[in-house]
């Protein structure tokens, strides 16, 4: 009964965070119109769901060592080995995705375009790797990891991990100025990808399922979040920053690779998978990982 209360509690939770973006997104719209209206609503939920989980952790009597945040360790070191390794292994899929597969390079590579999306790709990087690697690591699989075995807690924080990162809004019709009937649509858009295209999604969603177990492995190795966050970093960084440069096609599905993304297709699951995999249990230095223990 009491494990059915806290489902019940959790579903609450849920609902009345997604209730309250709906209904403040189109308030904030009109306050910052030069904001699309799904990306404020994205922000809103990421801002509500992260500060709930900071919330629950700073009232717990963990310590936030506990969810990965050990500052007596080396931990720069590993952010920097996280950041370069990621970085380098999507540079590598780029790499052998241009001379084999969709990519090509621009015909006008532009000094000033490339610098900007650097430091652009840098700063949403750290950004997104820190706050995705808090919540679904630090809080959601040490949250299940004491309730559940650990290949249970694997898998069910990485399914949600791989499962958020489809909710669509593209093409949504917002009236001006918005309402708070607006929000609630856009709810039932964001769920499009699972119900109109899944077999486009399906790939996309192991790409993303691997590619956490991964950063999960490199929690569990090392107990603390900093090279986790560093991969993660470096990756995201990486697919942004390499728009100044290369290109993908925009028609056509690659024989091997696939098209719609770098993680959809089973080769580019093997080859980012097994570099980090490389990183996280030989190449970041023992001592790094003796320390952090």
């Amino acid at each position: 009964m009491k494990n059915i209360l806290k489902a019940v509690f959790v579903v609450l939770i849920v609902t009345s965070i997604l209730l309250a973006s709906a209904l403040l997104t189109p308030l904030i719209f009109r306050i910052l119109p030069f904001f699309k209206f799904e990306r404020i609503f994205r922000r809103l939920v990421t801002i509500f769901v992260v500060g709930l989980a900071i919330f629950v952790v700073s009232r717990e009597k963990w310590s936030w060592k506990r969810y990965g945040f050990d500052f007596s360790v080396s931990w720069l070191s590993l952010f920097l080995y996280g950041l370069i390794g990621g970085a380098i292994t999507l540079g590598i899929m780029t790499l052998a995705e241009t001379v084999w597969g969709p990519y090509f390079v621009r015909d006008n590579i532009s000094i000033g375009r490339t610098i900007e999306w650097f430091f652009k790709g840098l700063v949403s990087g750290i950004s997104i790797g820190f706050l995705e690697e808090f919540f679904f690591r630090g809080f959601v699989y040490k949250q299940l990891e004491s309730r559940v075995k650990v290949v249970a807690a694997l898998i069910l924080t990485n399914i949600f991990y791989a499962a958020v990162h489809f909710w669509d809004s593209r093409g949504i019709f917002v009236q001006n100025p918005p309402t708070f009937h607006d929000g609630i649509h856009l709810l039932k858009v964001h769920l499009s990808p699972f119900l109109n295209t899944p077999m486009e999604t399906l790939p996309q969603f192991m790409g993303l399922f691997i590619f956490g177990l991964v950063l999960n492995f490199a929690f569990l190795r090392t107990r603390t979040l900093f090279l986790s966050i560093g991969i993660h970093a470096g990756v995201v960084f990486l697919i942004k920053f390499q728009k100044a440069i290369v290109l993908k096609e925009t028609e056509g599905h690659h024989w091997l690779w696939r098209h719609l993304s770098l993680y959809d297709a089973p080769v580019e699951w093997v080859i980012v998978s097994g570099l980090l995999l490389i990183l996280v249990f030989f190449l970041v230095p023992k001592k790094l990982i003796k320390d952090s223990k």
